[in-house]
């Protein structure tokens, strides 16, 4: 037989040939099971065994640039930083060498940024290591590097609608003596300079004209434990309504403090959990015989509850049916309500009545994954707030809260009352809340100052009301 040759091209011997070759390229990873009968076809079996080889010793591997800043700290540097980070209060967690979530947050909250990112673990040691020990060691720290970050403490504080006899003379003796009790304190009234240093600070606002503004600048230091102290402006925003039908304006200047102040407080009615309240509700109910013929005019809906419950009646379903045969009617003003709660609390009559006149009123839930809030939320820089409600059980608030954007737990942390309360400590409370601030106080001992007004002044104390929620994932946190 004769011999027979052909002609073929050169077999790649190198790594840049065999990512070339084509038929290679087809059989996907060259050192896969067909990869590698593809090569020993290509470059032949001595050749696939030295380029194994190599593979194996990671010469053809690219190598991983070495780890800088945290990214490089050892197990054993961390524990050191995590026993620094104990003994300034700002974690409370077992040391262990891991660079954890709950080690991110105290070290973030030590240097009032994220710097220590880039530092070496001998820098951020003896940073930690010199720096100062807290006056308020321990318990769990609210986020004050966020709070403070632009020079800036912004507070508003809304007295709810009380109707009483003489009508909001409650709300107008409650706003007076905050206001009364900042001046004491060295703040000083001027709604321009408030507007003026927010408007510095990138928080213009949209509702400046309402509410008066108490000013001190220069108010407090803020010194981050391992960061450079600086002055705080502190401004007190007081809001409130005393007109029957005039709550509009007080609403939205409040539901704008929530949405891109750094704290609110609101002294007043809970109006059965559905939310903070700057007017009065319900004008005038006017009951009408079958004829038409005008019987009797109330203004308070708890002397319309007894009219209604006469003859041991349903007084919620005499309501309705008197609405239906247009035997009742009712002036209402819900122009006042944030509403953050939907639904009825309880089955009083109060709780239907109220619910009832804010859909009649078309007054929408601001909470949840599309509401007003979380919108006006978005246009503010704040990533965090503190906000305190002295009502009566207005921990209903906190679930609605939780599901609307800007008010998860890592974006605000909310005081909340757990039974009914009284008047006579919204002063005391509120300046208990302040002073937390601007002594950067822990949660516990804010909290425990709330309790201890309430304690000394609420009239008809039982019992402490307040409640911290959000906290878990706070530094400090236990």
């Amino acid at each position: 037989m004769g011999s027979r040759t052909t002609e073929t091209a050169a077999a790649p011997t190198t790594e840049e040939a065999v990512a070339a070759d084509s038929a290679i390229q087809r059989a996907g990873d060259p050192l896969s099971p067909v990869g590698i009968l593809a090569l020993q076809r290509s470059i032949g079996n001595a050749a696939v065994a030295a380029l194994v080889a190599r593979r194996i010793h990671g010469e053809d591997v690219p190598e991983r640039p070495a780890a800088t800043g945290a990214d490089a700290w050892t197990e054993t540097e961390i524990k050191a930083i995590q026993r620094e980070l104990k003994r300034l209060g700002l974690y409370s967690y077992t040391i262990d060498g891991d660079r954890g979530p709950k080690t991110n947050a105290g070290l973030t909250a030590a240097f009032d940024s994220e710097a220590w990112k880039s530092m070496g673990a001998t820098e951020a040691h003896e940073k930690l290591k010199a720096a100062k020990k807290p006056d308020d060691p321990g318990g769990t720290r609210l986020n004050y590097g966020e709070l403070f970050k632009d020079g800036v403490l912004d507070v508003t504080f809304g007295v709810g609608y009380f109707e009483g006899n003489p009508p909001a003379e409650e709300t107008r003796q409650v706003a007076k003596a905050v206001m009364d009790e900042l001046i004491t304190r060295g703040y000083k009234q001027d709604n321009d300079t408030a507007a003026e240093i927010l408007d510095k600070a990138g928080r213009p606002l949209s509702q400046k004209t309402t509410g008066q503004f108490f000013v001190k600048q220069n108010a407090f230091s803020y010194g981050p434990p391992a960061g450079e102290s600086r002055s705080i402006h502190a401004i007190v925003r007081v809001v409130f309504n005393d007109v029957a039908g005039g709550g509009g304006a007080a609403s939205a200047a409040f539901r704008e403090g929530m949405a891109v102040g750094d704290a609110v407080w609101y002294s007043g009615h809970g109006r059965y959990g559905t939310g903070p309240d700057f007017d009065r509700n319900f004008i005038e109910f006017r009951l009408y015989d079958t004829s038409g013929k005008l019987v009797q005019t109330l203004d308070d809906y708890v002397a319309l509850e007894a009219v209604l419950r006469a003859g041991g009646k349903d007084p919620w379903k005499v309501f309705q049916d008197r609405i239906k045969d247009n035997t009742l009617q009712v002036d209402l003003s819900n122009a006042g309500n944030v509403r953050l709660v939907g639904n009825a609390r309880d089955s009083e009559f109060g709780a239907h009545l109220i619910n009832w006149a804010l859909e009649k009123s078309n007054t929408k839930v601001v909470t949840g994954p599309e509401g007003q809030l979380g919108e006006e939320a978005k246009k503010g820089p704040q990533k965090y707030r503190v906000m305190a409600f002295y009502g009566c059980e207005t921990n209903s608030y906190d679930a609605a809260l939780r599901k609307t954007e800007g008010f998860d737990s890592k974006q605000a942390d909310l005081l909340l009352t757990n039974r009914v309360t009284r008047g006579g400590a919204d002063v005391a409370a509120f300046m208990a809340f302040l002073d937390g601030f601007v002594n950067q106080r822990s949660a516990e001992k804010m909290l425990g100052g709330l309790n201890t007004a309430m304690r000394k002044n609420e009239h008809g104390f039982s019992g402490n009301p307040w409640v911290f929620t959000g906290l878990k994932d706070n530094p400090g946190a236990k």
